[in-house]
């Protein structure tokens, strides 16, 4: 959750997926955003940018993609 600024916040998110050497492409503008992935895509890249009063702060996570029958996954 950010803080600070003026309390009007701007997002923009990004995606990459690194196992095929993809650069950032956006995704959305929203407080939050929904992404599905299948289990071919390999892991992703998330990276949100929020703006307010002319100030930028930024948070990038790899998330690994482990679709797939498991204990926890219904095939």
């Amino acid at each position: 959750m950010p803080w600070g600024g003026n309390g009007s916040y701007t997002y923009q998110w990004e995606i990459r997926y690194p196992d095929i050497s993809g650069g950032w492409g956006k995704l959305g503008t929203s407080k939050t955003q929904n992404v599905n992935i299948a289990e071919g895509d390999g892991d992703i890249g998330l990276r949100v940018t929020v703006t307010s009063a002319g100030e930028a702060a930024q948070a990038t996570i790899h998330v690994t993609n482990s679709t797939g029958c498991g204990t926890e996954i219904i095939c």
